[in-house]
């Protein structure tokens, strides 16, 4: 087992002063790693799915198992929708070139609504994710970090 260490850094200097961040934080226990590189067309494609049991389809992780989630669009011109699928909701986020969504564990993770006030309801495990090239077929990478079995 290892750790996963993980840093954002934003790096800018604006108006002659230093405005960068870098955060840091650590997932522990981490055990597998589920990583793709793939062409997304223009239409929808499965990226990764996730089931309350062990590894069953090609794609199919155990949700209570996975920890991090990172989603980036390595195209160099290309954007894609990126869809967050649960068991009766979903978000969708444009990711354009360059870009990356990032999920904690894909347990009790989501809520999506459909309206302007959050409820801060109970929160439902992630089922699928799914990506959707917008103009023309993009390249996107699946990092997902997971505890054992």
């Amino acid at each position: 087992m290892a750790t996963l260490t993980v840093t954002h850094t934003e790096s800018l200097v604006l108006d002659g002063r230093d405005r960068s961040a870098s955060k840091t934080f650590t997932v522990s226990d981490i055990a597998e790693i589920y990583e793709r590189t793939l062409t997304v067309p223009t239409t929808e494609t499965v990226l990764v799915a996730f089931d309350s049991t062990v590894e069953g389809a090609a794609v199919e992780l155990p949700t209570a198992n996975a920890k991090y989630i990172r989603i980036t669009n390595v195209h160099a011109s290309n954007s894609v929708e990126l869809g967050v699928i649960g068991a009766a909701t979903n978000y969708q986020v444009t990711l354009v070139a360059g870009q990356s969504h990032i999920l904690g564990a894909a347990a009790a993770l989501m809520l999506a609504e459909a309206d302007t006030d959050p409820s801060f309801g109970t929160m439902s495990d992630v089922s699928s994710i799914e990506a959707k090239a917008i103009s023309s077929a993009a390249t996107v990478e699946v990092y997902v970090a997971s505890i054992s079995s």
